[in-house]
């Protein structure tokens, strides 16, 4: 039997989540050294079935694995070449961490440098002689020899070809397909990893940002339980104190994070591309956190009105059954908007101020009719404006609206809706109106960006 993870996906696009079937559904966690991943990883082993976890530990081992049993687990976590989950496991569902590119070359460093620190398991890799088997290299074991007498300068700025791998910009290595690599996987096309190389920078942002469903950061590791809760329809971790044993700096390595400024800046020259990577992460980080966050405000406004409005229902005489015109002065709800102004006998409310501008009725609709909605412009600033309007009504895309100039004078937005199944209740319709705004003409200092005089909206 299955776990039930992952059952569910919720993404920047795909706001509303879908819904996946656990069984057909695989795995992979990309593990960058020192970057949390040992204690995510322990999150994610108990989200599956023991049987369901695949041992493969490396590159070659996750190859071998899927070649010999292509069907058989669902969870893949390890430290592994991009080019190898590519080829793979593309198409599965993708999750990573990173962490300041300092702080993970100095943890790194303290790792290879104090064997009591590394796994029994990787400890017998680079000791393992059946070579067909583990793929060490001479110079691999050279460099582990080397490590024992290098300071984090020597190692830092090492001529050893894994020394200059692993200590020069690996999160950005973890992110490119490795075109030519040794038995090792590493790379033999690009001697020295410490020089910055826009393209695979470029190329490492791009397959970060459209290949991975969850990115965390250790330095926020609480909010990324959040974010990874978020994504996948799960209930918030309650105690995250009980995973972050193994992220206390302090309890770890000490003072050892005090750098000298000439070093810090010898590391961050060294891994320049690993800086700017870094940085872009932590901005999707936080553009996907907020994503996440105003689609969970939202709903939890529309859910609260809808669980207000179950407990009253519709007379029968209050259903709306006629052409209702409200003016923008007595709309339930509105943002976005600029202050309320008048012009002769009509009340209107520029477009502008915010890029989403909402209208929030309360009515009583008749169960399962479709209404015509009207969301009435006194004025445009340009007729340009008309053209770039975009419409959803409960945060879904409207996209069969139109725009309609009135004999009366200006434009009407006209949509449709539709009361909710069963019973006739009072239904909150939260329309959001979007356009292209311009400056408007004045010479006063603090002109308004300015789209869409709204005076009324109607429902019928």
């Amino acid at each position: 039997m299955s776990s039930d993870f992952p059952n569910f996906l919720r993404t920047a696009d795909t706001l509303c989540g879908q819904v996946l079937n656990p069984e057909s559904t695989r795995v992979l966690f990309h593990h960058l050294p020192k970057t949390a991943g040992s204690t995510f990883r322990a999150i994610l082993d108990g989200l599956f079935n023991s049987n369901e976890i695949c041992p493969a530990e490396t590159h070659w081992e996750l190859q071998k694995s899927i070649q010999d049993n292509p069907n058989l687990y669902r969870l893949f976590a390890g430290h592994f070449t991009y080019d190898v989950i590519d080829k793979n496991l593309k198409g599965d569902i993708w999750l990573t961490f990173l962490r300041s590119p300092v702080e993970r070359v100095v943890s790194q460093y303290h790792n290879h440098l104090h064997e009591a620190r590394q796994p029994k398991s990787w400890i017998d890799r680079v000791q393992n002689t059946k070579t067909e088997d583990i793929p060490i290299s001479d110079e691999w074991r050279e460099y582990h020899k080397l490590m024992k007498d290098y300071t984090l300068i020597d190692w830092v700025t090492s001529e050893n070809r894994h020394a200059n791998a692993t200590a020069c910009n690996l999160q950005t290595q973890s992110f490119i397909n490795r075109y030519q690599t040794d038995e090792t996987g590493c790379r033999i096309d690009k001697r020295d990893w410490s020089i910055y190389d826009e393209d695979l920078v470029n190329e490492a942002k791009r397959n970060l940002a459209n290949n991975f469903q969850f990115i965390g950061l250790q330095e926020y590791f609480d909010l990324s339980l959040d974010i990874f809760s978020m994504t996948f329809g799960r209930y918030p971790f309650s105690d995250s104190s009980a995973f972050t044993t193994n992220l206390n700096i302090d309890k770890t390595l000490g003072s050892k994070y005090d750098l000298a400024f000439e070093t810090r800046s010898l590391i961050e020259k060294r891994n320049s591309m690993d800086m700017e990577l870094y940085q872009f992460a932590k901005e999707l980080f936080f553009n996907r956190l907020r994503t996440l966050n105003k689609y969970y405000i939202d709903n939890d406004r529309l859910n609260r009105i809808a669980s207000l409005n179950k407990s009253r229902t519709c007379s029968s005489n209050k259903v709306l059954n006629t052409n209702k015109i409200i003016s923008i002065e007595c709309v339930d709800y509105v943002q976005g908007f600029y202050s309320l102004e008048r012009s002769g006998d009509k009340h209107f409310r520029w477009s502008g101020n915010e890029s989403l501008c909402i209208l929030e009725l309360n009515e009583c609709l008749k169960a399962s009719t479709e209404y015509k909605v009207k969301v009435h412009a006194i004025a445009v600033l340009n007729e340009a404006v008309l053209e770039s309007i975009s419409v959803n009504v409960n945060g879904e895309v409207v996209s069969d609206f139109k725009v309609k100039k009135c004999l009366t004078g200006g434009y009407d937005v006209i949509f449709k809706v539709s009361g909710d199944a069963g019973s006739s209740v009072l239904s909150v319709q939260k329309i959001g109106i979007m356009s292209a705004t311009e400056k408007e003409p004045t010479e006063q200092a603090g002109a308004r960006q300015l789209g869409l005089a709204i005076s009324s909206i109607s429902i019928s």
